[in-house]
């Protein structure tokens, strides 16, 4: 809290809060494709080309802390929270309509877990068995926090506050670090 608390004074938000996001993606994969394992760090799999999608993305977020303005009601763009995961460095936001509360802001990540494949049914004996080309289902699941900051303006903000948003974001990710 007394991280949005001081951004928000700093730099003249009306909002900031900090969140968590979890994505979680079905996807299918012949049988001989994926190790003899529950589960992997995506990053070193070598067989992803070969996933096929069998599903929607099923995004989760939670709200940490808050201060300032509520964003309730607020409408932002599809999966805005989750291009800013994906991203480096974060996304920027402007809306001209007038029935938005926020119509300017950033929104960083700060720290994200690895992204992981999960069997859908966990390995076992039983599904040892399988031929190599049966297909096995597999969740691919990514986590992380973000920093998001907004105004009830149109404001154009400059590379300093960005970097300065960022540095603030860098030493939460530290901290988390530390305690976890």
């Amino acid at each position: 809290m007394a991280l949005c608390s001081h951004l928000m004074n700093t730099l003249g938000f009306d909002c900031v809060y900090i969140m968590n996001i979890r994505i979680t993606e079905l996807f299918v994969i012949e049988n001989k494709y994926f190790p003899p394992m529950n589960e992997i760090e995506i990053e070193n799999y070598k067989c992803k080309n070969m996933l096929q999608g069998n599903g929607e993305e099923n995004i989760s977020m939670k709200i940490i802390a808050i201060q300032g303005m509520d964003g309730a009601g607020q409408n932002f763009p599809p999966n805005f929270h989750y291009k800013a995961l994906k991203s480096e460095f974060g996304v920027a936001y402007t809306s001209t309509d007038r029935l938005c509360r926020f119509h300017s802001g950033i929104c960083m990540p700060f720290h994200k877990e690895p992204s992981r494949l999960v069997r859908k049914k966990k390995f076992s004996k039983q599904n040892q068995m399988m031929g190599p080309d049966d297909p096995i289902e597999l969740y691919h699941r990514s986590n992380g926090y973000l920093v998001a900051c907004f105004n009830t303006n149109i404001k154009d903000h400059n590379m300093k506050e960005i970097g300065y948003g960022y540095n603030c974001a860098s030493i939460l990710r530290r901290l988390y670090l530390m305690n976890n």
